[in-house]
């Protein structure tokens, strides 16, 4: 059934982890809430407001009484990242993180209630670092994504909220019609989804993937990594903010298990709809 608890205690992450999960609270907020009613999304950035005025003061940050979420977010990473790294107030800034994330997944299930729609694994991948990875027919899942999955650059890959990465089949199909030389597992996939409304699949949709529940938390950015899969290196191809329904899923995993090829996945947002 659908969950709402806690995804990875931030008290486990190291310190890079936490910080570059903090940099993204309000971008999260506003992932799970994209297009939804003004009305309806001012309450939360109010509680991720008071959240921050809340954590500054242990940082040694101000904030303007009259900076909107993204600008406090933006404040205090910077605040942050000056002390690079050191110092982080950890307890305080574990709250943080705990209460912003909590906000933001609350704010996408009450936003994508009702939504369920089911497909299948068509792939799975792993690799200790670097694209394409390597097909398996199947894995072992953990809190940090399946077990023996690694990345070659961490500055920017390797968080909790990027514990799975989903592409979908037909996305790279279409993708091939147009001429480039991309492939399942080319853009760092570990699962290629057959039969999903992808442009449903947005953050707060919650997937039961063999016996993995997972949520999606954001879009994957594309990066120069990826360009040897596309014509004339334009890996922007798959930017989500670019083309709408061309990106990459990020998930956050929320109760581990096994994944085979074939699986079926389904998927379900909130308010009674429930997962098996």
């Amino acid at each position: 059934m659908l969950s709402l608890a806690p995804v990875a205690d931030p008290s486990g992450y190291g310190d890079q982890d936490l910080f570059n999960t903090l940099r993204h609270i309000s971008d999260f907020l506003r992932a799970n809430t994209a297009g939804a009613d003004p009305a309806f999304v001012a309450p939360f950035h109010a509680r991720l407001g008071e959240a921050f005025r809340r954590l500054a003061p242990s940082i040694g940050v101000g904030l303007p009484d009259d900076a909107d979420t993204d600008q406090m977010n933006a404040l205090v990473a910077q605040r942050l990242s000056a002390k690079d790294g050191g110092g982080l107030a950890r307890p305080a800034v574990e709250q943080f993180v705990r209460e912003g994330i909590a906000v933001a997944r609350e704010a996408g299930h009450a936003h994508r209630s009702g939504l369920r729609a089911s497909g299948t694994v068509a792939h799975l991948f792993r690799a200790d670092g670097g694209v394409p990875k390597t097909a398996v027919n199947e894995a072992s899942v953990g809190i940090r994504g399946i077990v023996g999955d690694g990345q070659a650059h961490r500055q920017h890959h390797g968080r909790p909220f990027q514990a799975l990465s989903l592409f979908a089949v037909e996305l790279v199909e279409e993708l091939r019609r147009e001429g480039h030389p991309i492939a399942p597992g080319g853009v760092g996939e570990n699962i290629t989804t057959k039969g999903l409304d992808w442009e449903a699949l947005q953050p707060g949709v919650q997937l039961r993937i063999g016996t993995v529940l997972a949520e999606v938390s954001c879009f994957a950015d594309p990066c120069s990594q990826i360009a040897h899969n596309f014509t004339g290196r334009n890996f922007n191809r798959i930017d989500e903010d670019l083309i709408p329904g061309s990106g990459r899923r990020y998930a956050w995993v929320l109760e581990p298990g096994e994944i085979r090829v074939g699986d079926a996945i389904v998927i379900g947002a909130a308010n009674g709809v429930e997962l098996p």
